[in-house]
């Protein structure tokens, strides 16, 4: 395909030979740059690795370090939480939490991955009280262990501490007993 540039008031101007060309070239978004190279440059949803694994660890590398923060925090409450609480484990303004969730949306639909598997978050009211109840999402909780400088969800430390305590005093009890015979 023939094709003549010529520069007019600063910028470039592309002609063709015939009208068939100048459709191919309009179709193609021309912008001066190989139609083939062209072709290459985006990278749609279909091209991110398959395992769903690594685009989730690709989304949780490409976030930013206080939206991480929140989702942390959020994956330690299974059953979620109101905003208010996850302000203060994290000591950010809830005011922030809107534009946090939406990056980490925004970055996860890159990768094919629904917002809502990550975080789920809504408005709920009680009597007056109006208030943002967060929740982690199916994939979060899946893959929690997956973000950095996260410790495990609230219920499953709880458990452990349980039963180190109830070790704990089942090991103290039978020292009192062997060190009580002897």
């Amino acid at each position: 395909m023939p094709i003549k540039i010529v520069w007019e008031e600063g910028r470039p101007v592309a002609f063709a030979d015939t009208t068939a060309e100048a459709i191919e070239l309009l179709k193609a978004n021309f912008n001066g740059t190989d139609l083939a190279e062209k072709k290459s440059l985006p990278k749609s949803r279909d091209e991110h690795p398959a395992n769903e694994g690594a685009r989730i660890q690709s989304v949780f590398q490409l976030i930013q370090p206080r939206a991480k923060k929140l989702l942390a925090a959020i994956s330690k409450h299974e059953i979620g939480a109101e905003a208010d609480q996850l302000s203060e484990e994290i000591g950010e303004p809830t005011a922030a939490f809107g534009g946090f969730l939406g990056h980490v949306t925004k970055t996860a639909e890159k990768y094919g991955i629904r917002g809502r598997d990550l975080v789920v978050s809504k408005f709920e009211t009680k009597g007056s009280r109006r208030f943002r109840f967060i929740k982690p999402g199916a994939l979060l909780i899946k893959y929690a262990s997956n973000l950095a400088g996260n410790t495990e969800p609230s219920w499953k430390a709880d458990a452990r501490k349980m039963l180190a305590e109830r070790e704990e005093e089942e090991s103290r009890g039978g020292r009192m007993k062997s060190g009580g015979g002897a």
